[in-house]
């Protein structure tokens, strides 16, 4: 009993701690090393082992009953993951480098686990055990849907959700621009270069990947009389800050196993982020990895343009409302990656919108909120106009290309699951609560003719709150009323110009209303509108 005493002193005293250090300050009082392994391992409540993360050696980590989760404990946990080299620390490090918040699915590719192989801790297993002791949270980001964040005790706060949005979307530009660049140079097969998406990411020797591509050149794959057979080219990208020894560790780790198990194919792995530290390159290039930049890729016209976006994007309402200039200089940039307009039309739709109606309206804006109802369902809120406590208008924002629809699929959900939820939210709100609400749908293509009959006859049922939407000539239209030259050529440009373009946006179709947006200078708009935001 006396020993037991001393293992809740030294806990007390120490905080949470691994058994292998509390056997060393019990040889300190005068056990032997093997007197101290037998005190432990007998040890009883109020004394807890963590049942869940095992360390090398097998030595457990200790606490007392009404210490877990405490700040303490959490500190101590994080101590012994960084001493042990534990699998646990590198994915924290990891997910540190990536800003503190990623997506759910993309959690496989920063643990630096394999997946699938007998015998091994898989990254499912890893997450949930870091879920369970709190060092980990769930979080539902705008845009992106459910991520995982750290927890507020780690030691590094977490990027604001904004900006982890704005991250990610660069990096998937990135992506494009490495893909473009593999193929063009024939590093891989054409068709089958594979890149993550915010649900998956790709697969190479049981681990998860940015990028994945087979390769038939000739350092990486096997020739044979019957033919070849493929090597592999993989890559991850960040654009989070510069990455330091511990961020790339779980990158390091994952190489050297795939490279130790022998019967995997030749690969050529690549870490593409903003910048490294001194260390990190000395790590990687002593491991014989591929550590660079964007600019050593795209140079640094590119490279700057791709942090720029972060920037805007990470600070949407600001920008929209003083550079909406810089929307155009981010387009004509970026836009020399092969598909990356697509990935830049709906965040920066987004800005012209709500600097649009903020000069209009003269009112505040907000860019992406997230709401949530009293049972847990979530909405994402494009923009947020609100007039004093008088009017508030939520925009659902959808940036295409100008002669693409928006279907009657799109307009249901939008009608049926984003509204009622959002409604809810605004009314739960003591600030909001009383004021004159409306919804808008605003898009810079155009809304199917099913789409169009759905809106007019939800328009004409809902007496609660107003609903109305804009077509890509509805908000060019709108934006007319700021007179701003800058503001019509960014839409024109980026938005609305297309070989078809003049048709789409000055030509009325007869049959086909596309406006339901109530004009407060002329009462409702003549029927010419057809588009749509989400």
């Amino acid at each position: 009993m006396a020993s037991a005493n001393e293992i809740i002193q030294l806990l007390t005293s120490l905080g949470p701690s691994l058994s292998s250090d509390i056997g060393k300050e019990l040889q300190k009082l005068g056990f032997s090393d093997v007197a101290a392994r037998k005190v432990i391992q007998r040890a009883r409540a109020p004394i807890k082992r963590l049942q869940d993360i095992r360390f090398p050696h097998n030595r457990r980590f200790l606490y007392l009953d009404g210490q877990f989760r405490s700040e303490k404990f959490l500190k101590g946990l994080l101590a012994a993951f960084d001493s042990t080299g534990s699998i646990y620390g590198v994915a924290l490090r990891a997910l540190e480098g990536y800003g503190g918040v990623i997506p759910v699915a993309h959690f496989p590719r920063v643990s630096g686990l394999p997946h699938g192989l007998k015998g091994q801790l898989s990254p499912d297993q890893v997450l949930n055990n870091l879920l369970k002791v709190g060092l980990l949270k769930r979080a539902h980001v705008f845009d992106i849907g459910e991520c995982v964040r750290l927890g507020s005790l780690a030691p590094f706060a977490p990027d604001p959700y904004m900006r982890v949005r704005a991250r990610l979307i660069a990096e998937d530009i990135l992506l494009l621009g490495l893909q473009n660049w593999v193929k063009k140079n024939g590093l891989a097969s054409f068709e089958k270069v594979k890149v993550r998406t915010p649900e998956s990411t790709p697969d190479f020797a049981h681990v998860r990947w940015d990028l994945t591509a087979p390769s038939y050149l000739l350092p990486l794959s096997e020739r044979n009389g019957a033919g070849a057979t493929p090597g592999f080219v993989t890559a991850d990208v960040s654009l989070a800050d510069r990455l330091d020894e511990a961020s790339i560790s779980y990158f390091l780790r994952k190489c050297v196993s795939i490279s130790s198990r022998g019967k995997n194919r030749p690969f050529l792995p690549m870490l593409i982020a903003s910048g490294f530290t001194r260390e990190a390159l000395r790590a990687g290039r002593k491991a014989g990895l591929i550590l660079t930049t964007p600019e050593n890729f795209f140079g640094s016209e590119i490279a700057e343009a791709l942090q720029n976006l972060i920037e805007v994007l990470g600070n949407a309402a600001t920008k929209a409302e003083t550079q909406p200039e810089i929307i155009g200089e981010l387009f004509s940039k970026l836009s020399k990656i092969e598909g990356a307009a697509g990935n830049l039309r709906g965040p920066l739709f987004e800005l012209l919108v709500a600097h649009c109606v903020r000069e209009c309206e003269g009112t505040s804006v907000t860019i992406g909120i997230l709401a949530v109802t009293s049972k847990g369902d979530k909405a994402d809120i494009d923009v947020l106009s609100v007039k004093g406590r008088q009017k508030i208008c939520a925009y659902e924002c959808k940036g295409i290309a100008p002669t693409n629809e928006v279907s009657k699929n799109e307009v249901e959900k939008w009608l049926t699951k984003t509204i009622p939820r959002v409604y809810e939210w605004l009314q739960n709100q003591e600030i909001y609560r009383g004021n004159e609400v409306s919804f808008e749908f605003w898009t810079s293509g155009i809304f199917s003719s099913e789409a169009l009959a759905m809106l007019q006859t939800h328009k004409a049922r809902t007496h609660r709150y107003e609903i109305g939407w804009r077509d890509g000539s509805e908000v060019y239209r709108y934006a007319k009323k700021i007179r701003s030259s800058r503001v019509e050529d960014l839409l024109n440009e980026h938005f609305l110009k297309h070989p078809l373009s003049e048709t789409v946006r000055f030509v009325s179709k007869p049959g086909r209303g596309r406006s339901g947006v109530h004009d407060h200078n002329n009462g409702v708009r003549e029927d010419i509108s057809g588009v749509h935001d989400q």
